[in-house]
């Protein structure tokens, strides 16, 4: 019996300490200058701007978009999620979102970051689409699309320690002559990869061994 209550305890403590991710609204984020703090990075300074709504599509107001922590494929970051909409037929909605991530643990670093979303809407229509653009103050531009080819993963030139993020959305809804559909987004991933910098100690060795090799290959030869 007591092995049994054991086990039973075991398991709510497991329950209780898993960890899960809480959304938050972005309207709460921007008015109290809120951050997330997702896998030793830290994502503050978020902004949202309506660009353009017109045709039936209501302004997105960041009361309705949720941000969360996600993990994909060992990479963490933030999912948006909302009922991004351009209503048929000839809707238009564009906005910008933006925000910054600092790595916290030290020794690491960005390396990477991966778009992912679900566009749907007019496919190589002339008179509508969905796509997002993220641009990292890296140089980086993403793009997640309907109807076409989707960079959806970009390398960083150089390491990064603090980026800024910014998202562009675009959606046209169809019409005559296209394919009268709406376009959406309900939700957008933005995920990053941190890798170690290696130690001075251990660049080092690594530097002496390389050219230990050249000298050895010089002496062949």
């Amino acid at each position: 019996m007591r092995k049994s209550s054991c086990l039973v305890l075991v398991g709510f403590a497991l329950i209780l300490t898993a960890p899960c991710a809480h959304a938050i609204s972005l309207a709460d984020l921007i008015s109290t200058n809120g951050s997330i703090t997702v896998d030793g990075m830290d994502f503050s300074g978020f902004s949202l701007n309506v660009v353009l709504a017109s045709n039936g599509a209501a302004p997105t107001s960041p009361s309705v978009i949720d941000v969360a922590s996600v993990t994909i494929n060992s990479e963490a970051g933030l999912r948006f999620t909302s009922n991004f909409t351009a209503p048929a037929p000839n809707g238009q909605l564009s906005l910008n979102m933006s925000y910054t991530v600092n790595v916290l643990s030290p020794g690491m670093v960005l390396s990477n970051m991966t778009l992912t979303g679900d566009p749907s809407g007019p496919v190589n229509s002339p008179s509508g689409g969905g796509e997002v653009f993220s641009t990292t103050s890296a140089g980086n531009t993403l793009l997640s699309r309907v109807g076409g080819p989707a960079q959806t993963h970009g390398v960083f030139q150089t390491s990064q320690t603090s980026l800024v993020v910014n998202t562009r959305m675009d959606l046209a809804a169809g019409g005559a002559p296209g394919p009268v559909v709406p376009a959406t987004f309900s939700f957008l991933n933005e995920t990053f990869s941190q890798t170690a910098i290696p130690e001075p100690n251990t660049l080092l060795l690594f530097l002496t061994g390389v050219v230990g090799l050249a000298s050895a290959h010089r002496l062949r030869s």
